[in-house]
């Protein structure tokens, strides 16, 4: 066959397609999107590479969600600026949780440089809550962290969008609990809770309020922490968010350490663990490690503890987490000094 031959039997295989699966046409999302390129239509092309980078992403396979935001990425032009916005910010997603640095912070300065030119501010929110979030959560620079949240925040209050100003306020409620100031954490992750609620977010609600729990116990008050964080897992559960249940698992266990409770916070943790690697959450992975080599440490169980603390380790180097990093080795140094010397000498 040429290759006006081809295109339109491609086309017709698609449509066909379509046609028998109907409502599960996602089932093939992958094999239509092959069939619209070749067929040279790009926009349904485009649509099926979206839906299979959305499916891959869901599965915990982010190198595969990112391919396939890549190739879709590849058939929108620049002067689709809407969309390759809205494929950056997915693509951006699966380089953060799959933990590749270097690509993502590519996309975010993309992200960054597009949002200035697209109309409208809630583009510039976006673009401001991912830089917020890599800010905290990876380079551990607060100030520049509370600087993006405030940013998103003027943005989204500039557009009268409770739920991006919800998200800022998240984000800008982590990065003072992180650097100690924990009463003006508490009063940003309050107003954030309110307005996830105003909004009917509830896995932002969920968040918030996890991080209100944070720093409610960095404030002394451990039931009420308790509370905050169990009301957040039922949340992450009820909308199905398996990397809100890892997290809120993993607080709950630390709450546990601090209360004494090392076997209840073991459990928590182990189920916490278990979700993470399931979903392939593995900053949530590496947090939880941490969590357990503490528990280890208090039980003087110093082997275990080594173990925990040593993986932990690795995946924060492999994930860049600095702090993470300095905590495995505080811990490992903890564990070797006590193994060494005993405990009675070395409190």
């Amino acid at each position: 066959l040429n290759q006006a031959e081809r295109s339109y039997l491609h086309e017709d295989i698609a449509r066909a397609l379509e046609a028998m699966y109907g409502a599960e046409v996602g089932t093939v999302a992958v094999l239509l999107a092959w069939h619209y390129t070749e067929a040279g239509l790009l926009t349904p092309a485009r649509t099926y590479l979206r839906l299979a980078g959305k499916q891959a992403a869901a599965s915990a396979a982010h190198a595969l969600a990112a391919d396939y935001f890549s190739q879709a990425l590849a058939l929108t032009g620049e002067a689709e600026g809407e969309l390759r916005f809205d494929l950056l910010l997915a693509r951006e997603e699966t380089y953060y949780l799959g933990g590749q640095r270097e690509a993502q912070r590519a996309d975010l300065a993309v992200l960054e440089t597009l949002a200035a030119t697209l109309a409208g501010p809630r583009r510039q929110s976006d673009a401001a809550l991912r830089g917020a979030r890599y800010e905290v959560r990876i380079v551990s620079d607060y100030a520049r962290g509370v600087a993006a949240a405030q940013q998103a925040l003027a943005a989204a209050e500039s557009a009268g969008d409770v739920v991006r100003q919800a998200a800022a306020r998240r984000w800008w409620g982590e990065a003072l609990w992180r650097q100690g100031e924990y009463a003006a954490a508490q009063a940003q992750l309050g107003t954030a809770v309110s307005q996830a609620r105003q909004a009917g977010d509830v896995q932002m609600e969920a968040e918030a309020l996890r991080h209100l729990g944070i720093a409610t116990l960095y404030c002394g008050d451990l039931p009420t922490a308790i509370s905050l964080y169990q009301e957040a897992l039922a949340l992450s559960r009820q909308i199905g968010d398996r990397g809100g249940e890892s997290s809120n698992l993993s607080n709950l266990g630390g709450a546990m350490i601090v209360q004494g409770s090392y076997e209840q916070a073991r459990r928590y943790l182990e189920e916490g663990l278990q979700v993470a690697r399931r979903v392939g959450w593995r900053e949530s992975e590496a947090y939880i490690l941490g969590n357990l080599a503490s528990v280890a440490l208090n039980l003087g169980d110093y082997p275990q503890t080594e173990l925990y603390a040593t993986q932990e380790l690795q995946l924060s180097q492999e994930l860049e987490l600095r702090r993470l990093e300095a905590d495995a080795l505080t811990t490992l140094g903890r564990a070797h000094l006590h193994d060494f010397a005993g405990e009675s000498r070395f409190p």
